[in-house]
């Protein structure tokens, strides 16, 4: 029967029906909770792992990891699936925001994971990427490198290996590094040109497209605008495909480009094309037409052209107004700024 009521409950977790899943899982666990047969229960170590998988699923924490708990005291002696248990554990304490627990667990992980005498790089790796980002989120990004960095070299271990993941995960480790030392800003550029040389393997647009544009970042971070623009374009040709607002970001960082470059006349063309581009498109994104009024705005302002420039900050008011009604947000203060120097002038 509590498998019956387990499968059940499946059922509604993959049809997103929480409720009812919860219903059945509850059941199940009553079914074991009340065994009093003289078997003992076979594969207890299973069966808790079923139920902390559920309630993870169905967003209850806190019975998710009493049975993981429960899970780690009756698996067999074994460094492996300990430490995937406290990988779990920590995963769940990171979806809670508790990432010093998430910490404490992962570390608890590694160290099974690394005592065991056949490795399982998939287990180590996720355990060091789940380290890295709860150190990120405490804003101790030179400890989320470090930690980044060993997960991206056990999921170079792994076969077949992951490029896309590897990738994606790389370009994190770029921006971890960056913020740990923000005055050295060649040495990430020298770090991301690194990943450039993967692309040679097959990898979706979606990671090529993010790829060049941390890569365009980071020359314009140094100054070096025209290869800036090179690796913007480039990712450009994938953000058409794949990803639309993507593409619009990627326009907008072009238009920042050429402002800093003083070529106003391309800045305008830019930020015009992309406004054209999604103005009339299903389902707007008014934060960003909103920001793209003010990129607008201030080209024309570079023109001199204050009345032009007036008109557009008005507009990326009605937009942001129709997106949400937050008067503290920082763009109602940034229009304010921009109107109160037009009038200034």
């Amino acid at each position: 029967m509590f498998l019956i009521y387990f499968e059940i409950g499946k059922i509604y977790i993959e049809a997103n029906n929480r409720e009812l899943a919860l219903d059945y899982i509850q059941k199940a666990e009553q079914i074991l909770n009340d065994y009093i047969g003289k078997k003992e229960i076979r594969k207890k170590d299973y069966i808790y792992y079923l139920l902390a998988s559920s309630y993870h699923s169905v967003e209850n924490p806190d019975k998710a990891l009493l049975y993981y708990e429960k899970r780690v005291q009756s698996l067999p002696f074994d460094y492996n699936q300990y430490g995937f248990c406290y990988y779990l554990m920590s995963e769940i304490y990171y979806d809670k925001n508790d990432y010093f627990m998430s910490i404490s667990k992962c570390k608890i992980a590694l160290t099974f994971l690394h005592n065991s005498p056949s490795m399982n790089y998939i287990f180590i790796y996720l355990a060091y990427w789940c380290t890295s980002l709860a150190y990120s989120n405490i804003k101790n990004n030179a400890y989320a490198f470090i930690y980044g960095e060993q997960s991206l070299k056990y999921c170079l271990l792994q076969n077949p290996i992951d490029y896309d993941k590897f990738i994606l995960n790389y370009t994190h480790c770029t921006n971890y590094l960056w913020k740990s030392k923000l005055w050295n800003v060649e040495k990430p550029l020298n770090y991301i040109l690194e990943a450039v040389e993967l692309t040679q393997y097959s990898l979706t647009d979606e990671t090529l497209l993010r790829l060049y544009y941390r890569v365009g970042l980071f020359y314009f971070i140094n100054e070096k605008y025209e290869d800036a623009l090179v690796s913007y374009n480039k990712s450009l040709e994938y953000s058409k495909i794949s990803d639309p607002l993507m593409m619009n970001c990627t326009y907008r960082q072009i238009w920042i480009v050429y402002i800093m470059m003083g070529e106003f006349n391309k800045a305008y063309d830019i930020v015009k094309k992309t406004i054209d581009s999604i103005v009339n498109v299903e389902g707007i994104n008014l934060f960003l037409i909103s920001q793209l009024y003010i990129d607008m705005g201030i080209t024309h302002y570079r023109f001199g052209e204050y009345q032009l420039a007036l008109q557009c900050y008005r507009k990326a008011f009605h937009f942001l107004e129709n997106d949400q009604n937050n008067r503290t947000h920082e763009l109602y203060n940034l229009i304010y700024n921009y109107i109160g120097l037009l009038y200034f002038e």
